[in-house]
């Protein structure tokens, strides 16, 4: 047996053990611990034993410290406020099932072209943001923990007026309104401007990711217990689904629905197309913990996630994925176009599709980077840890 089958066979095994003998691993509500290779349940505060969830336990590296889960910068920035929630996943080494091959260390392959501008943007927040929606240059929403909602107006970002305190972790705009979803089946919809709680959530699920192309249709997905689910909204309510089988370590990460009503998700390692009530798999399994998904079409899709994994899905070609040394967990995709897609992760990491191949693109930041998006390739927002928000390029 292969060193590296012999890792994840470990692995496997651990967090299979793992989730029988600590339940407080999977705590939905709080960064309980994560699972070491024995399957024991550690308390995710140390930076030898850093996660959450019961997701495995990862070493923090030099220069960050474990944070409430989480590997954080270490210093004034990092904060007492970062908390990667389901984020904090397993960081498995990919290198064996790449179909591209291993990429060149994209520490030394960063672009000093013209998608080189990204800068700091005032925050008015310390709070962990954790995504971002932007319909136009002069408006824009950015949601995070502690029920931080942000609004840009084209000069600065200020508080929205949240209505709740519980912690969001996905937002969506469009025809004027929006959604903003998160821990505890959290609904907040957006009406003239104001943010208010949807009446009754038919789940208590943590909510992950929401995507809406019109006031009439829109996709949100998370988990309560050890079920994931989906949530469809047809304009008058939202309709719950539960997908796949009940398991305790899958999780469907985020979700992106087209103007057709196509959707597609991020489920464990695999890209996923919804079909009447449930999801269909569009590419085989790996050994890395998918995060985020973003389609240009329904032939196109791109998801990311641990292990510096940038995975590509076409119609015609099938899976295509690439690893990025020296792995970065990567949280969010997004892009205005085929050949301009964006990827943001740990590290403060920025990652630019041109169509052809993927470059590491210069950032001020090392803080974590959770959700990215934009109007154009010239008008695009990045949110983090610590209240980040970066604007470019």
């Amino acid at each position: 047996m292969s060193t590296f089958r012999g890792s994840f066979l470990a692995l496997f095994l651990g967090l299979s053990v793992g989730a029988v003998l600590a339940a407080a691993c999977n705590s939905p509500t709080g960064c309980e611990g994560c699972v070491n290779e024995r399957g024991v349940c550690l308390r995710g505060t140390q930076d030898s034993a850093c996660g959450s969830f019961g997701e495995a336990c990862v070493a923090c590296g030099d220069g960050t410290v474990c944070m409430e889960g989480a590997c954080a910068q270490a210093g004034p920035d990092a904060g007492t406020d970062l908390d990667a929630g389901t984020d904090a996943g397993t960081d498995l080494d990919a290198g064996t099932d790449l179909d591209a091959g291993t990429a060149p260390d994209a520490g030394t392959d960063v672009d000093a072209g013209t998608t080189t501008g990204f800068r700091l943007v005032p925050s008015t927040t310390t709070a962990t943001l954790r995504d971002v929606a932007v319909v136009s240059p002069t408006e824009a929403y950015a949601v995070g923990f502690r029920g931080t909602v942000l609004r840009w107006n084209g000069t600065q970002w200020s508080a929205a007026g949240s209505p709740t305190s519980e912690d969001l972790y996905s937002v969506t705009l469009a025809e004027g309104g929006g959604w903003a979803v998160g821990a505890g089946g959290t609904f907040l919809t957006l009406t003239n401007g104001t943010w208010s709680v949807y009446g009754s959530s038919p789940t208590a699920a943590l909510l992950t990711g929401v995507s809406a192309v019109s006031a009439r249709s829109a996709m949100a997905v998370g988990k309560e217990g050890e079920q994931s689910q989906a949530l469809v909204w047809d304009g008058s309510q939202w309709t719950k689904f539960a997908t796949g089988a009940p398991h305790p370590y899958t999780t469907v990460s985020d979700v992106v629905m087209l103007a057709d009503g196509t959707a597609f998700a991020a489920q464990d390692s695999m890209i996923m197309r919804w079909k009447d009530t449930d999801w269909e798999q569009l590419t085989t399994p790996t050994t890395t913990s998918l995060q985020g998904v973003w389609a240009s079409s329904t032939k196109e899709v791109f998801a990311v996630g641990s292990s510096g994994v940038l995975m590509r899905w076409t119609s015609t070609s099938g899976r295509v994925m690439e690893q990025r040394a020296p792995f970065p967990f990567l949280h969010g995709v997004w892009g205005s176009s085929p050949r301009d897609v964006w990827a943001v992760g740990s590290g403060g990491v920025i990652m630019h599709w041109n169509g052809d191949g993927w470059t590491q693109v210069a950032s001020p930041t090392t803080q974590e980077l959770f959700g990215v998006s934009g109007t154009g390739p010239d008008d695009v927002w990045i949110v983090g840890a610590g209240g980040t928000l970066l604007h470019g390029p």
